[in-house]
């Protein structure tokens, strides 16, 4: 097994379900590809280990309802949420997001998010999804996109051949009883 990077030692908490445990995290070209006892692994091949001896190994959270879609562009890196363990976010789902950006709704659709993002250096100069998605990139960004059509079907065919997904905000009763572990 050729690894880039093994994370050494941590309590793996993988939110299955399943108990934490204590264990290695083998990374290969950006992706977990072993978790375990990997100390063979790196004793025989020599390779990049970070010592997480004591803190929690867990997946990045989903965070199903963010305005980070504006505050994005002010914070690129977006430190407030990755160093709480986010690493994917929703965003435009209560329809107050700035896609997409009529000119002649752009001055209150802001003022409405004054207080989520008040920079006011902050350029807003996008009409729709790819201009938002161009202003993202100016912010140095990395995004998949996904456009959250639920309130604004209309607007679907407009947006769906700028988007990698679409998403149709689909809403599934819940069940009677949900079964405890």
């Amino acid at each position: 097994m050729v690894l880039d990077l093994v994370v050494v030692g941590g309590t793996v908490i993988d939110g299955t379900g399943g108990p934490r445990r204590r264990a290695d995290v083998g990374m290969a070209d950006g992706r977990i590809v072993a978790i375990g006892d990997l100390s063979a692994v790196v004793a025989d091949r020599g390779v990049e280990c970070v010592d997480v001896d004591g803190l929690i190994v867990a997946p990045g959270f989903v965070d199903l309802h963010s305005h980070s879609d504006l505050t994005l562009l002010s914070d690129g890196r977006a430190r407030s949420k990755v160093s709480q363990g986010v690493t994917t976010e929703i965003n435009g789902n209560c329809g107050m997001g700035g896609v997409p950006l009529p000119p002649a709704v752009a001055k209150i659709t802001r003022a409405a998010n004054a207080t989520i993002d008040p920079d006011p250096g902050v350029r807003w100069d996008w009409t729709d999804l790819a201009g938002y998605v161009a202003a993202l990139g100016r912010a140095d960004v990395e995004t998949r996109r996904c456009v959250h059509a639920a309130t604004r079907l209309s607007d679907l065919a407009e947006h769906e051949s700028q988007a990698d997904s679409i998403s149709l905000g689909l809403v599934l009763p819940a069940p009677a009883a949900v079964p405890k572990r």
